[in-house]
């Protein structure tokens, strides 16, 4: 929970920030990032050792939002953002979900989807941007295990987190730069689908992940 209140304060310190102005009534910022979880989740089918897990934590971001400007260095808007990683090994004693037992082959694709509500605000110092977006919505988390057979395993939560970006103004209305973020995410219990008509919740608790995120940002103000 400590990870939880360091986003919580950077979060809300954000949202009463007072910036310098800049000219434009909308802006739609797009970006791509390499991900890490520091904390991921405990519910695998298929790691077995430091790498695999690592294969878990290790990922690509892709993100998209957009904002109305009211005020210059102000804006209000949406952002998505969608985190993919994958692991598989081979040859391993697998116990599956439905508690079958065998040896063969296990492979897992987890994607972790964020939509929310999210801030815009903005310093210039002449064709430099510094940017500032906090944001809090509802996370989404599947994977999609094989496992002596085919699973999807799904959970969902709450989410908060901040980015921050440097960019630069080459021409008209765009900006392109390194962008930062991070992003805190509490999910509750697992459900868990497989073949033969097969269902199971997991009652694992209050689940969590603080996940980091370093990329290249393009954005468009008209």
């Amino acid at each position: 929970m400590r990870s939880f209140f360091i986003v919580a304060v950077v979060f809300f310190a954000g949202c009463f920030s007072v910036y310098s102005q800049v000219v434009g009534d909308f802006t739609v910022n797009g970006n791509v990032s390499y991900s890490y979880m520091i904390d991921s989740q405990d519910l695998t089918f298929s790691a077995r050792n430091a790498d695999d897990l690592d294969g878990l934590r290790n990922g690509v971001s892709v993100e998209l939002s957009a904002y109305y400007m009211p005020r210059p260095n102000l804006g209000w808007g949406i952002r998505y953002n969608r985190f993919s990683s994958s692991v598989s090994v081979s040859d391993i004693d697998i116990l599956a979900p439905n508690n079958e037992v065998g040896v063969g082959d296990a492979s897992e694709d987890v994607t972790i989807s964020y939509i929310g509500v999210s801030q815009l605000v903005r310093n210039r110092s002449r064709r430099f941007y510094l940017s500032y977006e906090p944001t809090i919505g509802y996370v989404r988390y599947k994977n999609k295990v094989y496992a002596l057979g085919d699973y999807n395993v799904t959970s969902k939560g709450l989410g908060i987190g901040c980015s921050l970006s440097y960019s630069y103004n080459p021409f008209q209305g765009f900006l392109v730069g390194p962008k930062i973020g991070m992003l805190y995410a509490l999910m509750s219990d697992y459900h868990i689908e497989g073949p033969d008509g097969f269902g199971e919740k997991q009652d694992k608790g209050m689940q969590n992940f603080l996940r980091f995120n370093a990329g290249v940002m393009v954005s468009y103000t008209f």
